[in-house]
């Protein structure tokens, strides 16, 4: 049982994807967020709908968010980034992690974040064995399966969603070491402890 609390400010949605992404892959979730709006305006509240069908429902249980993992998985996944580009790590590495084949639009805004996000996440994912096409800069895919690969080591490109989406990944794909870690500390300085 997690919990994320921001204090008297409003929640960040997106930081809650990374929550999101290990109730996905876990065999078996019930994680706690405190601290979210059930009314926000944010656009990364999509993450509610968009892990529905990656096998998580949200339940509002007073102020807190319950998220509970209930294993009903589409068999593909495809979905427009365009209002959430900020959820795009943290979905992306979960498909990856379930296997499911995933296609991913609406990414063009992406190649000037912090890191080049397609770029970042397609080199740790592919480095991982997951198999990537990445078409343009607007279009990214993810085929089913995993090659055998013996790296373990996430570069996390100076790029703090890049190092707590590939943190969660851990679950589905075993043991990892992000890099540099300390990154985290511009969105979301306690996530390590949290996790």
């Amino acid at each position: 049982l997690y919990h994320f609390n921001a204090g008297l400010f409003e929640a960040d949605w997106s930081a809650a994807s990374y929550w999101y992404a290990i109730a996905a892959m876990a065999v078996d979730a019930e994680i706690r967020l405190k601290g979210l709006n059930i009314n926000s305006f944010q656009g990364d509240q999509k993450l509610a709908f968009l892990f529905e069908g990656l096998g998580v429902e949200s339940r509002w249980d007073g102020e807190n968010l319950l998220l509970l993992s209930h294993g009903n998985i589409t068999g593909e996944f495809d979905a427009d980034f365009t209002d959430c580009p900020d959820l795009f790590p943290a979905v992306a590495v979960t498909c990856a992690g379930l296997g499911l084949k995933s296609r991913f639009t609406g990414l063009s805004t992406l190649a000037v974040k912090e890191s080049d996000r397609l770029k970042s996440v397609g080199n740790e994912l592919t480095r991982l064995g997951y198999q990537i096409v990445h078409i343009d800069g607007d279009i990214f895919e993810i085929q089913p399966g995993r090659l055998e690969t013996h790296e373990n080591r996430i570069e996390t490109y100076t790029d703090h969603r890049i190092a707590m989406a590939f943190a969660a990944l851990s679950v589905a794909a075993g043991q990892l070491f992000v890099l540099n870690p300390s990154v985290v500390s511009k969105s979301y300085p306690g996530f390590w402890n949290d996790l």
